[in-house]
């Protein structure tokens, strides 16, 4: 069973569940330490567990990467990546918006949403 806001934005941002990729070679696992399930945790989990995952995204129409927000990567290169501290901003935006936000982090690689406000 999903749990939470993980699972909420996992259901709005990717293809279906099956479909999430194995994390770069870095993070792979070992028979000692396997790698837990990302479907399983709750944002907040997700947030502290250094974990970066790359995802196929419907609303988006393209590949993005779901990151921990203490995980190691370039944000500067390859695709766009959010951090699960924008993902609950994320959270409460309409489509049209997730849509314009990513059109702003693709053109301006390695910015972060640090505050949201939705006009009505």
């Amino acid at each position: 069973m999903m749990t939470s806001s993980i699972t909420r934005t996992l259901r709005r941002l990717q293809r279906p569940p099956s479909a999430v990729e194995t994390p770069p070679p870095a993070l792979e696992s070992t028979p000692e330490e396997p790698l837990p399930d990302i479907r399983e945790m709750t944002l907040e989990a997700f947030s502290k567990a250094r974990l970066v995952v790359r995802i196929r995204s419907r609303l988006l129409g393209t590949e993005i990467i779901l990151a921990s927000d203490n995980a190691l990567l370039d944000e500067e290169a390859g695709s766009v990546v959010y951090r699960a501290s924008e993902l609950k901003r994320l959270l409460s935006a309409p489509p049209e918006a997730v849509r314009d936000i990513h059109r702003m982090k693709d053109l301006f690689r390695g910015s972060r949403i640090t505050e949201m406000r939705l006009e009505t």
